[in-house]
């Protein structure tokens, strides 16, 4: 009993609810308890909105140096060790809101459970695609970003409830830290130590290590700015629905239910992620984007609550199919041991674009004196939706003949030193990236982080060196 690997090895399923609980802990800080936050200027008389408010956007703000500091931390310690410590940071955080009673306090412990997360994410990430591979991975990520989606759906709203029996309640999300505590015992084994990594991958090609050399940067960088892009796209929708819903003469309840259509839509497509992209195959990026632009040209055209709807529906959609494709083809530019560095970079993004949204959409209205037009931030969106489509459509129609190539742990080499089988590889693929890995069979790309398989099919073997599989 398990689920499929792709490696020849069933994963037992307490340890992939294991591995879903953590996905879900790198999220719920601030989410889960926002419907609370008009309720605590009442209960803390004095405090302001903008207090309150903190309560929701702190854990984001103080996650972002500590991504990078669980990336980092990734690829020098074990990773199971440090999802505990992340954990207990945040389990922490979430007892003490029980007992803290001054609106500081639960401010401050906002941002120390924003600390758990941040540390958490990357390894979250690397964890699940050190374990999956191929279709398998793909699939994974899918159902993590639905499952995700639809925890924080389910929490919001019943969060509303838990505020009638005592505002502390809703706090209870925080205590989910201790489920992957005390599940770790499972998922002990199918952690590999970076450091054995290391030596394995330096004893096999002499090379030490350097993040340059294990993971094709240029690649990386494209995937953070598109993740980006998106984020910053659809942030728009909960930031400036609601003024645009209110000048329509609709109330919050109408812009509650469009809001919700956000994660509906997003969790749909995580769990339908390996036919849509058998579908879009090398047209993902750029359909993805004409996607987003498709339904904010729905959001604008009509104030009908069903097109508006079916506007944000579509947008929603396709970002749920980019979201967990740029974490899954990131994985793809960078060997086992750089995976939680390179997946910190890309994590980084989504609050890069949540943070950027409100800045750079309020100083083009201020700028083109368009307060007063409540669609004007869609039609900023739409606008830079066509523009980057055309550019990323031209990209792939016009896409030259590769010159150069990444090998892992050497870095990019002339097309002309490779050897044959490998630029027939590339050529046959043309991979965004033209990574290759030092292994026997130079035409097989590099997707192998996990423990190899053992005689049974239910587990790894605890001391065998990892797989390479097809890309």
């Amino acid at each position: 009993m398990g689920v499929k690997t792709g490696k020849g090895w069933n994963l037992p399923i307490i340890v992939l609810v294991d591995i879903y609980i953590i996905w879900v802990v790198t999220s719920i800080a601030g989410l889960a308890v926002s419907p609370i936050i008009g309720d605590l200027k009442t209960i803390f008389p004095g405090s302001t909105e903008l207090e309150t408010q903190f309560i929701v956007t702190m854990p984001s703000v103080a996650a972002i140096p500590f991504v990078f500091l669980g990336g980092a931390l990734g690829i020098k310690f074990n990773n199971l060790w440090l999802i505990n410590i992340s954990c207990l940071i945040f389990l922490v955080a979430g007892c003490l809101f029980f007992v803290a009673d001054r609106m500081w306090q639960l401010i401050a412990l906002s941002v120390i459970a924003g600390i758990g997360a941040g540390m958490l994410s990357p390894l979250s990430v690397t964890v699940l695609s050190n374990i999956f591979t191929g279709k398998y991975k793909t699939k994974q990520f899918g159902i993590t970003s639905a499952l995700l989606n639809a925890v924080l759906v389910i929490a919001v709203i019943v969060t509303g409830y838990m505020a009638d029996v005592s505002w502390r309640l809703p706090f209870v999300w925080y205590l989910m830290p201790i489920i992957p505590i005390i599940l770790s015992p499972w998922l002990k084994k199918y952690i590999v130590e970076p450091k054995k990594m290391k030596a394995d991958a330096e004893a096999k090609t002499k090379h030490k290590f350097s993040f340059t050399k294990e993971c094709n940067v240029l690649a990386l960088v494209k995937y953070c700015i598109f993740y980006g892009f998106i984020t910053f796209v659809v942030c728009s929708t909960s930031l400036f629905i609601p003024y645009m819903m209110k000048s329509y003469g609709f109330g919050s309840g109408v812009t509650g239910d469009l809001t919700s259509v956000v994660y509906f839509g997003i969790m749909l497509s995580g769990f339908l992620l390996n036919p849509i992209l058998g579908i879009l195959k090398k047209t993902t990026f750029d359909m993805i984007i004409l996607g987003l632009a498709l339904g904010f040209f729905l959001v604008i055209i009509s104030k009908s609550l069903i097109i508006i709807g079916l506007g944000i529906f579509i947008g929603s959609f396709f970002y749920g199919v980019g979201q967990p494709y740029c974490y899954n083809v990131t994985t793809t530019v960078c060997t086992p041991v750089a995976a939680s560095l390179t997946m910190a970079w890309l994590i980084i993004m989504d609050s890069v674009g949540v943070l950027l949204c409100p800045i750079i959409i309020n100083f083009l209205q201020a700028a083109f004196h368009a307060k007063d037009i409540p669609q004007f931030p869609f039609y900023i969106i739409l606008g830079l939706c066509i523009v980057a489509w055309v550019l990323v459509l031209l990209k792939r129609l016009l896409k030259r003949k590769p010159s150069k190539a990444f090998i892992f742990r050497e870095g990019f080499k002339k097309l002309s030193e490779l050897t044959p089988a490998q630029q027939s590889y590339i050529l046959k693929n043309r991979a965004d990236a033209y990574d290759l890995d030092i292994i026997d069979n130079p035409e097989v790309a590099t997707v192998a982080p996990a423990p190899a398989s053992s005689a049974s099919s239910s587990s790894p073997a605890s001391n065998s060196e990892p797989n390479n599989t097809s890309k």
